[in-house]
């Protein structure tokens, strides 16, 4: 009681300080204060009421915007998402693939033997294709670029797969092809023409036989070629140089990324990935020279009335190739533009226009070998470089087999007593079948003695395998072949018969079943011409891919120097005082030698048809240039001879001295 008491009084007096002696108005006061304290209570009460009922009306709002919202999606996501899938999917980042420049290929003088021009193709975006009617697109893309069902679906199968990545469907399209899709355009989603680059030959069908041409890869290639170089409808090198060095000249594909809105309008670019360009090349190739020979071999086959010839110049210091001509040939233009009548026209010609005569082209060579025979008896000690034997008779006989010297058939007296060099310088054939296959034929056999032993099947073999018969000479161009120099185990394998002397005679002459390329022929006299290592025939001039390549890598001569000096000398008396005359005067002093080789059945008249064969080299002293010309069923070697002849007076006398 007394702390309650204490606190009233307290009050009081508090009340007393604070309002007067006025007993009355101090309660009076204290009285509303009472009163306030209960009126802040039912306010108290009243807010709490109006919070509840406020928060339920929140809670509804919220509950509706829920509903709203799931709606919303719904129809955004199930009701309508296919409509907005296909809007955002036309809204996005699309890939190009930029092409490189492929290598410009120049001759030795800088003159452009292979360049890209300007050209348009045609690209989809299988993506945007959906967008459309794929099929009424497919209709229109093969009634616009007469494009095969075959070859539509399987670019279109190949788009699919990189469904935002720009595929060429079709390389160079022509001009009224441009503006039929161009005006189309806006009908066909995903359709484009596409800024391409074409390869071009400027210099014509002389060139075709060494350059090659590019096409389309085909899927197979595609597989095995590197991502980052090729893709579907690449062009890639397909034969000759183009072929040869595909790695230098092909470039590496580049990347550009493009945003695109609904309407199709780019709203920016950017290159993700810039193109590498293919590496330039030059060749050993002089242009004037290789214009020069393909109108010479070009007339002479019409005038000997061959059916196709080659011709090769080099320098046999260097192994690099001046000129190559091959006769009958192709526009290898016609496989850019993709004219299909001259496509057709060039693949099923009979006369074979692909086939590169000069390195893949087989024929007996005849007379040519027989300064590799020669220098082989020499190397084995048969015969010394004044060795003599006489070219009687003009007919050995072996049994019922004749094998006549060339005088015979042509009713000329037989030779007498003769070196090595004075049988090349005339062609001998009697001289060299003792070389190659003994005399008398009996030679050795009982009491039979020997005239002259003979390098017998073996050496003759061994002869003209040393010098390069029956094997690729490794020149940088795709197709050559090896030849054929046959043996007693190939004939019984092919031929299911033995091996007879009279094989070894035709050996040693160059006939029978021996074949071989104008580029083994050329590169025997190269062999001959220079007393330095052989340098393998090339057409590369740039030096870093000589020397990556082992271009620049010689070979040594098959035979000791002294004796290539007594066949050397055999080619220069050839010319001089022998048969090779058409080569008699011209502007330098020559070495050579001819060839007349028989192949095929005898004709009505009991002949055989013949090649005609020619090869040397000149300057004698310092040889600049070597030569092979070879006419197909082209008649007497002297054909040969004086197509060569007019090569040598228009390069002495006329090229060189207007450089």
């Amino acid at each position: 009681m007394k702390s309650r008491l204490f606190y009233t009084d307290n009050i009081r007096q508090v009340e007393h300080k604070q309002y007067g002696s006025d007993k009355h108005v101090g309660l009076d006061r204290f009285s509303r204060w009472q009163e306030g304290i209960s009126g802040l209570k039912a306010a108290f009460d009243s807010d709490k009421f109006d919070s509840s009922w406020r928060f339920a009306v929140f809670g509804i709002v919220l509950l509706v915007g829920i509903l709203i919202l799931v709606g919303r999606l719904f129809t955004l996501q199930i009701v309508r998402g296919r409509e907005y899938f296909t809007k955002s999917e036309r809204n996005r980042v699309l890939v190009k693939m930029l092409t490189p420049d492929r290598g410009v290929i120049y001759d030795r003088n800088g003159v452009i033997l292979a360049r890209n021009a300007p050209a348009f193709s045609v690209g989809v975006v299988y993506s945007k294709l959906l967008e459309g009617d794929i099929e009424d697109t497919k209709k229109m893309l093969k009634d616009t670029l007469d494009i095969s069902d075959e070859e539509l679906e399987a670019s279109l199968s190949y788009a699919s797969a990189r469904p935002n990545t720009e595929t060429i469907i079709k390389k160079y399209i022509t001009y009224d092809q441009q503006l039929v899709l161009k005006v189309k355009s806006f009908e066909y989603p995903g359709v484009f023409v596409v800024e391409d680059k074409a390869r071009q030959y400027p210099l014509g069908k002389y060139f075709s036989a060494i350059l090659g041409y590019t096409g389309e890869i085909s899927p197979e290639e595609l597989s095995e070629k590197d991502p980052q170089k090729y893709t579907l409808k690449s062009y890639t090198g397909k034969d000759g140089i183009e072929q040869q060095y595909e790695n230098y000249l092909s470039g590496v594909l580049g990347q550009e990324v493009i945003e695109i809105e609904a309407n199709g309008k780019a709203i920016s670019k950017s290159v993700l990935k810039a193109p590498v360009a293919g590496q330039d090349i030059t060749l050993t190739i002089d242009a004037n020279v290789q214009e020069f020979i393909g109108q010479l071999l070009e007339k002479s086959i019409k005038e000997y009335d061959a059916t196709g010839g080659s011709m090769i110049i080099m320098s046999p210091s260097t192994g690099e190739v001046l000129a190559m001509v091959s006769l009958p040939t192709y526009d290898n233009n016609v496989f850019v533009t993709k004219d299909a009548d001259s496509v057709v026209k060039v693949l099923t010609d009979p006369r074979g226009l692909l086939l590169n005569r000069s390195i893949g082209g087989l024929y007996a060579p005849g007379s040519i070998v027989k300064m590799a025979i020669g220098a082989e008896a020499l190397q084995e000690g048969l015969i010394t470089a004044d060795t003599k034997i006489s070219g009687k008779p003009q007919v050995i006989r072996v049994g019922a087999w004749e094998f006549p010297d060339w005088t015979y058939s042509w009713g000329r007296a037989p030779y007498g007593l003769m070196t090595v060099s004075d049988a090349i310088s005339v062609s001998s054939d009697t001289f060299f079948y003792k070389l190659g296959g003994g005399y008398p034929p009996q030679c050795g056999e009982g009491s039979v003695p020997c005239d002259v032993k003979g390098l017998g099947v073996n050496g003759v073999v061994k002869a003209l395998q040393e010098f390069g018969f029956g094997f690729q000479t490794g020149i940088d161009l795709p197709g050559e072949a090896s030849g054929l120099v046959p043996n007693p185990a190939w004939k019984l394998e092919t031929r299911k018969e033995e091996w007879f002397l009279g094989n070894t005679y035709h050996l040693s002459i160059g006939q029978g079943d021996l074949l071989a390329t104008p580029i083994q022929a050329i590169n025997l006299s190269n062999t001959i011409a220079t007393d330095s290592k052989t340098i393998r025939p090339h057409l590369i001039k740039d030096k870093a891919i000589v020397k990556r390549e082992g271009y620049n890598k010689g070979v040594d001569k098959p035979v000791y120097l002294e004796n290539l000096h007594a066949v050397r000398e055999g080619m220069v008396k050839a010319t001089s005082v022998g048969i090779v005359y058409p080569l008699r005067n011209v502007a330098v002093k020559v070495a050579a030698k001819t060839g007349t080789a028989e192949f095929g059945s005898l004709n009505a008249k009991g002949e055989y048809d013949t090649h005609a064969w020619v090869t040397g080299f000149a300057p004698v002293e310092n040889p600049q240039v070597s030569f092979v010309v070879m006419l197909e069923s082209g008649g007497k070697s002297s054909n040969a001879a004086r197509v060569a002849a007019e090569f040598i007076n228009w390069y002495f006398d006329s090229y060189l001295k207007e450089q």
